[in-house]
């Protein structure tokens, strides 16, 4: 599980050395087959401080105060026809437009990477847009395409991923309104959302770490994950009517912008022997992983 030797492996093209622990799939793909629970507990928001780079560092986190608890289930993955290399799925319940809709989310697990391979919505979505018409969503999968790369096997230092990927859902517009002076009537218009994920992920730091609930010090090599997603909304079959996509979608109806991109950036902490045992979310907010 650890190798403290040097090495030419590196995922970034760039033949750096290898030094530091090095974390292959084993014990996280045994975690992470379907079937499987695993749980934990939170830390508050800047509870954990954001890594630097640098190695043989310490990360020392065995006083901070235990929050909530969490778990997560792996399930067998259903429509396999879309998702043919899936190894587990997660579902989640969740409100969209005012409507509780189902969400199956797909992952793979294999020796050399851990992939996200896109969502199954399970429910179809019918909601009203308010003074306007209404929008439908049908159950449909939204693919990765490529899969998108969260990390890859063995994690050692300074590995990193450059990705692009897109995933695309349809939808079907009835609306009729005034937009800036531009009339708008739509009868079951088709409207085209596409997602593009852009990841910069690179493994920035090694060292030691202690946390609560395991016996320390263990090696661990810390990946900042950041993805910038662009979100984009058009009319494929009647293109005339883009042109008040931006201000129908500012005035509030759906609640986002077009073209708009959200970047977020979380800390991975991966441990030899044990895998991923502690995630720093975006928000701040910390989530550790215990019984591994």
């Amino acid at each position: 599980m650890i190798a403290f030797t040097s090495c030419t492996k590196s995922d970034d093209g760039n033949g750096g050395t290898t030094v530091g622990p090095q974390i292959t799939n084993t014990t996280f793909a045994t975690n992470h087959s379907a079937g499987s629970k695993i749980g934990g507990y939170k830390l508050d928001s800047g509870s954990i401080k954001i890594p630097v780079a640098g190695t043989s560092l310490s990360f020392n986190y065995d006083t901070v105060t235990k929050r909530g608890n969490w778990s997560d289930t792996f399930k067998t993955p259903l429509n396999t026809a879309d998702f043919s290399t899936a190894t587990y799925m997660t579902g989640v319940n969740q409100q969209l437009l005012g409507q509780n809709i189902s969400l199956n989310q797909y992952f793979q697990v294999s020796s050399s990477s851990w992939l996200n391979l896109g969502n199954y919505m399970g429910t179809a979505l019918n909601a009203p847009i308010p003074s306007i018409g209404s929008i439908s969503v049908p159950v449909q999968a939204a693919k990765q395409n490529p899969a998108l790369i969260l990390v890859n096997f063995p994690v050692s230092y300074g590995d990193s991923i450059a990705q692009t990927s897109t995933n695309v859902v349809t939808a079907k517009v009835t609306a009729s309104t005034v937009i800036s002076g531009f009339p708008v009537n739509l009868n079951n218009e088709s409207l085209t959302i596409t997602q593009t994920t852009t990841v910069a992920s690179k493994n920035i730091c090694w060292g030691t770490l202690l946390l609560k609930d395991y016996t320390g010090p263990m090696q661990v090599v810390v990946q900042k994950y950041t993805t910038s997603i662009k979100t984009d909304l058009a009319f494929p079959n009647n293109p005339l009517y883009n042109a008040a996509i931006s201000a129908f979608l500012s005035s509030g109806n759906l609640g986002i912008t077009n073209g708009q991109v959200i970047t977020q950036t979380s800390y991975r902490f991966w441990v030899a022997g044990k895998g991923l045992v502690m995630t720093l979310n975006a928000d701040g907010t910390a989530n550790v992983t215990t019984g591994l």
